[in-house]
């Protein structure tokens, strides 16, 4: 939407770390579609291209591209309740909880306001689109109302673009090759001298290349 064709989920929660790799799948598997229920082309193929990783393993590996390179939406997530009781210790006056804070709130406004300098390098250009969501806690209330989210807007994007969300053609070709690909496999340790000769010659050289042992 809106011509961005890549989204970003960031939670600051490790609990959560495994929620972007879940929303990649359901986005991305019911909507990667390029035809309408009707059997129409669209004038794009639609879905996008989701990815994340929790927030600070984040700001330190492809931020640098939100912000000043190519930018795509994030969708930020807070947890105000953590999952476990903090440590009495804290580093520079305040909990691991409330650093994880500081940068869910600072990310998001950076994005957005940038930053002034007469250094190229050092100009952040600003209004970059992000959206944050606030969980009260990780209870399976809440994550599942967040779970919950996400289906409703995979389905409701699914809608708007008229294709059917709950098909998966797509991973098909490629199950049906590999089941090929398998039997040939089967007979080649069956038979020792058996050649691939109903594959194309990309596959010929890769399966001899698996059976030779060396490139």
């Amino acid at each position: 939407f809106l011509g961005y064709q890549t989204q970003a989920i960031i939670p600051y929660s490790s609990p959560l770390q495994k929620l972007a790799p879940h929303i990649q799948q359901l986005s991305m598997e019911s909507n990667g579609k390029s035809v309408t229920q009707e059997g129409h082309s669209l004038d794009e193929p639609a879905g996008a291209v989701v990815f994340g990783e929790p927030g600070t393993n984040a700001q330190h590996s492809f931020f640098q591209l939100a912000h000043q390179g190519r930018p795509f939406p994030i969708e930020f997530i807070g947890v105000i309740k953590p999952q476990y009781n903090q440590y009495d210790y804290k580093s520079k006056g305040i909990t691991n909880h409330q650093e994880l804070w500081a940068n869910l709130i600072s990310q998001p406004a950076a994005l957005a306001l940038g930053k002034e300098d007469k250094n190229k390098a050092k100009y952040f250009p600003g209004n970059r689109p992000s959206s944050t969501i606030i969980l009260n806690d990780l209870s399976p209330e809440s994550v599942g109302r967040l779970l919950s989210f996400y289906e409703a807007k995979t389905v409701f994007e699914a809608f708007i673009w008229g294709i059917n969300p709950f098909d998966q053609f797509g991973v098909e070709l490629g199950k049906k090759l590999a089941s090929d690909i398998r039997n040939e496999l089967a007979l080649k340790n069956k038979q020792k001298d058996h050649r691939f000769e109903n594959m194309d010659e990309i596959t010929k050289f890769y399966l001899d290349t698996l059976f030779s042992g060396k490139l």
